[in-house]
Protein backbone atom coordinates (compact mmCIF):
# COMPACT_ATOMS: atom_id res chain seq x y z
CA UNK A 1 0.00 0.00 0.00
CA UNK A 2 1.33 3.19 -0.76
CA UNK A 3 1.26 6.40 1.94
CA UNK A 4 1.65 10.03 0.59
CA UNK A 5 1.59 13.05 2.95
CA UNK A 6 1.43 16.33 0.38
CA UNK A 7 2.27 19.97 1.33
CA UNK A 8 0.80 22.55 -0.93
CA UNK A 9 0.00 26.48 -0.76
CA UNK A 10 -0.45 27.82 -4.17
CA UNK A 11 2.68 27.83 -5.94
CA UNK A 12 4.25 24.82 -4.94
CA UNK A 13 3.65 21.02 -3.66
CA UNK A 14 6.04 18.74 -2.22
CA UNK A 15 5.21 15.39 -2.43
CA UNK A 16 6.31 12.95 0.45
CA UNK A 17 6.09 8.94 -0.16
CA UNK A 18 6.31 6.30 2.39
CA UNK A 19 5.76 2.63 3.07
CA UNK A 20 4.74 0.38 5.80
CA UNK A 21 6.88 -1.75 7.78
CA UNK A 22 5.57 -4.18 10.36
CA UNK A 23 2.61 -1.76 10.83
CA UNK A 24 4.32 1.10 11.47
CA UNK A 25 5.19 3.91 8.62
CA UNK A 26 8.65 3.41 7.11
CA UNK A 27 10.04 6.84 6.52
CA UNK A 28 13.47 5.17 6.44
CA UNK A 29 13.27 4.98 2.55
CA UNK A 30 11.29 8.44 2.49
CA UNK A 31 11.49 9.61 -1.69
CA UNK A 32 9.67 13.66 -1.90
CA UNK A 33 9.37 14.95 -5.06
CA UNK A 34 8.63 19.21 -5.68
CA UNK A 35 5.57 20.07 -8.12
CA UNK A 36 5.82 23.81 -8.98
CA UNK A 37 3.19 25.31 -10.32
CA UNK A 38 3.76 27.00 -13.76
CA UNK A 39 2.45 30.39 -13.19
CA UNK A 40 1.48 32.66 -10.41
CA UNK A 41 -1.49 32.09 -8.75
CA UNK A 42 -3.92 35.43 -7.37
CA UNK A 43 -7.03 34.50 -6.27
CA UNK A 44 -5.77 33.58 -2.39
CA UNK A 45 -9.10 35.09 -1.23
CA UNK A 46 -11.43 32.87 -2.56
CA UNK A 47 -13.38 30.49 -0.42
CA UNK A 48 -12.24 27.26 -0.46
CA UNK A 49 -15.28 25.70 -1.88
CA UNK A 50 -15.75 28.07 -4.67
CA UNK A 51 -16.05 25.84 -8.18
CA UNK A 52 -12.54 26.44 -10.04
CA UNK A 53 -13.54 25.81 -13.89
CA UNK A 54 -13.91 29.47 -14.64
CA UNK A 55 -10.82 31.09 -17.09
CA UNK A 56 -9.49 33.15 -14.30
CA UNK A 57 -8.37 30.08 -12.59
CA UNK A 58 -6.66 28.28 -15.62
CA UNK A 59 -3.31 28.33 -13.79
CA UNK A 60 -4.94 26.73 -10.32
CA UNK A 61 -6.34 24.12 -12.74
CA UNK A 62 -3.14 22.84 -14.32
CA UNK A 63 -1.07 23.29 -11.31
CA UNK A 64 -3.61 20.71 -9.45
CA UNK A 65 -3.72 18.55 -12.93
CA UNK A 66 0.28 18.34 -12.57
CA UNK A 67 -0.37 17.15 -8.59
CA UNK A 68 -2.90 14.68 -9.63
CA UNK A 69 -0.59 12.82 -12.25
CA UNK A 70 1.83 12.47 -9.34
CA UNK A 71 -1.08 11.11 -7.08
CA UNK A 72 -2.18 8.11 -9.39
CA UNK A 73 -0.54 5.47 -7.15
CA UNK A 74 -1.54 6.26 -4.08
CA UNK A 75 -4.08 4.69 -1.79
CA UNK A 76 -4.11 6.45 1.30
CA UNK A 77 -3.25 10.38 1.03
CA UNK A 78 -2.85 12.83 3.72
CA UNK A 79 -3.30 16.68 2.38
CA UNK A 80 -1.37 19.87 4.35
CA UNK A 81 -0.76 22.63 4.06
CA UNK A 82 -1.09 26.78 5.60
CA UNK A 83 -3.99 28.15 3.73
CA UNK A 84 -6.96 27.47 1.80
CA UNK A 85 -4.94 25.94 -1.21
CA UNK A 86 -5.23 21.92 0.42
CA UNK A 87 -9.24 22.58 0.32
CA UNK A 88 -9.39 24.16 -3.04
CA UNK A 89 -7.27 20.44 -4.07
CA UNK A 90 -9.35 18.45 -2.42
CA UNK A 91 -12.65 20.01 -4.29
CA UNK A 92 -10.82 19.84 -7.68
CA UNK A 93 -10.44 15.92 -6.44
CA UNK A 94 -13.98 15.45 -5.37
CA UNK A 95 -15.09 17.25 -9.50
CA UNK A 96 -12.90 14.85 -11.14
CA UNK A 97 -13.92 11.69 -13.16
CA UNK A 98 -11.62 9.34 -11.78
CA UNK A 99 -12.26 9.44 -8.15
CA UNK A 100 -9.50 7.33 -7.13
CA UNK A 101 -7.42 10.27 -5.35
CA UNK A 102 -10.64 11.24 -3.83
CA UNK A 103 -11.09 8.55 -2.28
CA UNK A 104 -7.42 7.97 -1.49
CA UNK A 105 -7.77 11.24 0.62
CA UNK A 106 -8.01 10.37 4.32
CA UNK A 107 -6.63 13.46 6.14
CA UNK A 108 -6.68 16.99 5.59
CA UNK A 109 -5.22 19.56 8.22
CA UNK A 110 -3.47 22.78 8.68
CA UNK A 111 0.61 23.04 8.69
CA UNK A 112 2.22 26.58 8.38
CA UNK A 113 3.75 27.76 5.69
CA UNK A 114 7.20 27.59 7.13
CA UNK A 115 7.94 23.94 7.94
CA UNK A 116 10.61 21.84 7.50
CA UNK A 117 10.83 18.16 5.70
CA UNK A 118 11.09 16.54 8.60
CA UNK A 119 8.15 18.72 10.61
CA UNK A 120 5.63 17.20 7.99
CA UNK A 121 7.36 13.58 8.05
CA UNK A 122 7.00 13.64 12.18
CA UNK A 123 3.24 14.89 11.29
CA UNK A 124 2.46 12.09 8.34
CA UNK A 125 3.88 9.52 10.46
CA UNK A 126 1.96 10.37 13.57
CA UNK A 127 -1.35 10.69 11.35
CA UNK A 128 -0.59 7.34 9.80
CA UNK A 129 0.06 5.58 12.38
CA UNK A 130 -2.74 6.86 14.61
CA UNK A 131 -5.74 6.01 11.95
CA UNK A 132 -4.32 2.67 11.53
CA UNK A 133 -3.74 1.18 15.38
Amino acid sequence: MNYSAIWLDHHHATLFNFHKRNGKLDTSDLSTESILADEPIENHNRHPHDVISDVKDQAQVKFFKKIEKKLEKVNKLLVLGPGIAKSQFVHHCESLDNKAICLAIVGVETLGSHVRDHEIVAKAESFFNSIES
